[in-house]
């Protein structure tokens, strides 16, 4: 329970917060050093979204809880993502799977009872990578982001060892983008 639940100020709860998780972001985005979990950073952020919710009057539009968060460190290149990259965010609860499955349907203009097979892995990193061949080359990697220009992550993609430097096989295609997290 939260502070304020506890008879505590919500406004000053969720300045607090906002300033928590704002320079975890910095910390994370801009500095390459995390100081919080994922598991920590996603409880304030539950934390933050459900004051803002309980008191709507504290939801700041420049809120942590209504942005996309931190900005990418300007060591890398943008790029443009052929397609939208789309991720599960935080699912938690079945209501929220469903939820993730009707909005993937609607994008790709599919019906209700359509057949649609996921593929889900454990998650173990933060980091959602686009690989890009060309005829069967590496050509580039791009990361997750919720925005069409993003950061640009060839040359640190390109130096990890699962990372195939040409795809082969009998389905290469002239141009392929793989997602992976």
């Amino acid at each position: 329970m939260t502070s304020a639940g506890k008879g505590g100020d919500p406004a000053a709860r969720a300045a607090a917060l906002r300033d928590r998780i704002r320079a975890a972001d910095h910390a994370y985005y801009v500095l390459d050093q995390p100081v919080l979990s994922d598991a920590e950073y996603d409880r304030l952020m539950r934390e933050l979204q459900a004051l803002e919710e309980a008191h709507p009057a504290l939801a700041a539009p420049d809120s942590p809880t209504r942005r996309v968060s931190g900005t990418p460190s300007e060591r890398f290149e943008r790029v443009v993502h052929r397609e939208p990259m789309l991720s599960l965010g935080n699912v938690t609860t079945d209501d929220e799977l469903d939820e993730f499955d009707a909005r993937i349907r609607r994008l790709l203009g599919l019906a209700a009872d359509a057949a649609v097979t996921y593929v889900v892995e454990p998650k173990l990193d933060g980091l959602a990578v686009e690989l890009v061949y060309e005829d069967g080359a590496f050509a580039g990697g791009n990361t997750l982001a919720l925005v069409p220009s993003v950061v640009g992550v060839m040359v640190l993609v390109g130096l990890i060892a699962a990372v195939a430097p040409a795809r082969r096989g009998l389905a290469v295609q002239p141009t392929e983008a793989l997602r992976d997290e």
